[in-house]
């Protein structure tokens, strides 16, 4: 819902960022691949226009990130993916109790 144009939305995410940074010179010290001077960008993908469906946004983005692209998908096919996900998770096979 929010954009890196939040004032705190960014603090938190520079905050992150430089604890990565950090981290990585710690442990990876020999390491050739260098991130010092990787930055922050917004990469633009479907918006939540409520503020209950933050999580099935989250699961779609994972679920079908290929490591370069996002996936594309409607706001307006939220509905039928809440529906789709939930059928999928009760009817898993693992899910019988007996």
């Amino acid at each position: 819902m929010r954009s890196l144009e939040d004032e705190k939305l960014a603090a938190c995410c520079n905050g992150f960022l430089a604890t990565i940074k950090s981290l990585w010179k710690d442990h990876y010290s020999d390491s050739k691949h260098r991130i010092d001077n990787y930055e922050l960008i917004d990469i633009v993908v479907p918006k939540q226009i409520n503020n209950k469906d933050c999580g099935f946004h989250m699961i779609m983005h994972a679920q079908y990130w290929d490591g370069r692209s996002v996936s594309h998908f409607n706001e307006n096919d939220m509905s039928n993916i809440r529906k789709i996900l939930t059928y999928k998770w009760l009817k898993y096979e693992e899910n019988d109790a007996a």
